[in-house]
């Protein structure tokens, strides 16, 4: 008679020799127990093996070893032979030439990888490691440090989220899509977007505006540039209404709340004679539409303009104007009689309106 899990054979009433049955179970639990191999890629055999050298049996083993996959094999040097056990479901083995842990199932041996796991708490289906601890130190070895978040396409939700009583606050990440993002809720279930970072541009919004200490939300704050082209418009008069040779060199903005900054320059590269004023251009592809002014009452404009080259000397600094007449935004240059601009003349612009809500 064996018993049922290691097969140690049980002494017999009045058994001869009783040592020998002792020690061969002796030698089964040693091969058992506390279960360490040397590796299990060899497929022949050890010719001189040390005492207890121990063996996982792979597929394609041959010789004493054939046709034992997946079994232990370990070497008795006392009898001179392979003892060969049959694991069990459950017996878990180190394989120190891998450094790692094994753990026996259907299929054979696998990589001890827990569904679940929790560290002073209890994991679950959903939250499969769990932690209830201080603090959590994640340290370096070395040099850096990095954690990782990852998620499967960019319609699902890569992030953090902060709770109070198991009800979330604040989320912090990759919410629905590839820009990061900060969103807060009162209650766990409403949530609103407090600032958003594209990860085409890198240019942080907040829907929800900025408010500055002290003061009333800022609800808009951007800037870049900007394709300006000059119209000669319902209000030009005169001959830089005819001019062909009017170019943009460069257009910038600046927006903070409905404040907007226009920095602009535009040259002539040559008209068909002097100009004649006063005469105006319609500013077009301004990043924000201007606040709307009746024709009778148009608002004029904190702003500058700089002119430069052949006409700059006998040109008022009252010469330019920049109006606002309807939803328009007008430069209006009133030059003297019979000044023609060479080419290369430049207008430089510093304009600053206020934008429709």
């Amino acid at each position: 008679m064996t018993t049922p899990n290691l097969e140690l054979t049980l002494l017999a009433a009045s058994q001869a020799q009783k040592h020998v049955t002792v020690n061969e179970a002796l030698a089964r639990l040693d091969a058992a127990i506390q279960l360490t191999v040397i590796d299990r890629t060899t497929t022949a055999p050890p010719a001189a093996p040390a005492d207890g050298d121990r063996y996982l049996i792979p597929d394609t083993a041959t010789g004493a070893w054939q046709g034992r996959a997946d079994a232990l094999a370990s070497w008795d040097a006392a009898v001179q032979g392979w003892l060969i056990l049959d694991p069990r479901p459950g017996w878990r083995v180190w394989v120190v030439a891998e450094d790692l842990l094994l753990i026996h199932g259907p299929g054979g041996w696998h990589p001890f990888a827990p569904a679940a796991f929790g560290v002073n708490a209890t994991a679950d289906a959903t939250n499969r490691l769990a932690v209830a601890s201080p603090a959590i130190l994640f340290n370096h070895e070395g040099a850096g440090v990095q954690a990782k978040i990852n998620k499967a396409s960019a319609p699902e939700t890569a992030a953090f989220l902060f709770q109070t009583g198991y009800s979330g606050r604040a989320e912090l990440g990759l919410i629905g899509n590839d820009d990061f993002a900060l969103k807060t809720s009162p209650d766990g279930s409403a949530f609103t977007e407090a600032m958003q970072v594209p990860a085409a541009t890198a240019r942080p919004d907040f829907p929800q505006g900025v408010t500055l200490a002290g003061g009333a939300p800022l609800t808009h704050f951007s800037e870049g540039d900007f394709t300006l082209t000059l119209d000669p418009g319902v209000v030009s008069t005169g001959q830089w209404a005819n001019a062909t040779g009017i170019t943009v060199d460069s257009a910038r903005y600046t927006r903070m709340g409905r404040m907007v900054n226009l920095r602009a320059a535009f040259k002539f590269d040559g008209v068909g004679g002097a100009l004649t004023g006063p005469t105006a251009r319609t500013l077009r592809g301004l990043p924000y539409v201007p606040m709307e002014t009746s024709v009778s009452n148009p608002r004029d404009y904190a702003g500058s303009a700089v002119v430069t080259g052949a006409i700059a000397s006998a040109t008022s600094a009252h010469a330019v104007a920049i109006i606002n007449v309807g939803d328009l935004i007008y430069v209006s240059f009133d030059p003297p009689a019979s000044n023609a601009p060479a080419a290369g003349t430049l207008i430089l612009l510093d304009i600053t309106y206020e934008a429709a809500p």
